[in-house]
């Protein structure tokens, strides 16, 4: 439970409301330029994050050891811009038509 406490605060939910888990991940796929992007917007307590990392992780095969943030970009910090006490992260990666990736957002307490 304490690890499901931990996500739920992280990501702006309420540990006493089952239904609650917090502010949404927006995920979109961006083309400009010949090129493609896959974004992903989250939330970051910006109250606790030094105490919290959030990691963005992208895979092709799901398999351990295949998990990796290389290649990432973090293109923006809009600060409380889910609301009072989180900031608003975008992060992105490029992508080909033939790609076939999995997406994580890990939360840790440092």
């Amino acid at each position: 439970d304490g690890l499901s406490n931990l996500l739920e605060y992280a990501l702006g939910g309420n540990p006493t409301d089952p239904a609650d888990r917090g502010f949404p991940l927006v995920t979109q796929l961006v083309e400009a330029a010949d090129k493609k992007w896959f974004e992903i917007t989250y939330p970051r307590r910006a109250d606790f994050s030094g105490n919290l990392d959030y990691v963005v992780q992208v895979s092709q095969t799901l398999l351990p050891g295949s998990w990796s943030s290389s290649g990432l970009e973090q293109v923006e910090i809009i600060p409380q811009g889910y609301g009072l006490d989180f900031d608003s992260v975008t992060v992105r990666f490029e992508v080909t038509d033939k790609d076939r990736l999995f997406i994580r957002l890990l939360v840790e307490r440092l």
